[in-house]
């Protein structure tokens, strides 16, 4: 039980910075991918704790399939955002032959 109780106060250490700023702000400074990521991030934390709850206190017959089918989807949700995020990283990437070739041609 220690351990448990000892990795609880581990989890509400790396989340007192955002329980501690407004989510509105912490929102406004992220880009759209980071906001995804923090809101699926939070989502899961949300419903592994819930799990957690219930099967440490034995209601896992009536509220497992729930629970279970929440995490399951949130992972789609995971792999979504992330999968977005790894496309417009790509997009991103600069090509940098391509860009020495036209400022070449342009001061030539």
């Amino acid at each position: 039980m220690d351990y448990i109780v000892e990795k609880l106060d581990e989890v509400k250490h790396q989340i007192d910075p955002l329980t501690k700023t407004p989510y509105d702000e912490t929102m406004n400074k992220l880009d759209r991918n980071e906001a995804a990521k923090l809101n699926v991030s939070i989502a899961y934390t949300l419903a592994s704790l819930y799990y957690i709850s219930i099967k440490t206190s034995g209601d896992m017959e009536e509220k497992s399939g729930n629970i279970s089918e929440e995490l399951s989807r949130i992972k789609s949700y995971v792999a979504k955002v992330n999968s977005q995020a790894d496309n417009s990283a790509k997009k991103s990437r600069l090509d940098s032959g391509a860009a020495k070739r036209m400022i070449n041609h342009q001061l030539s």
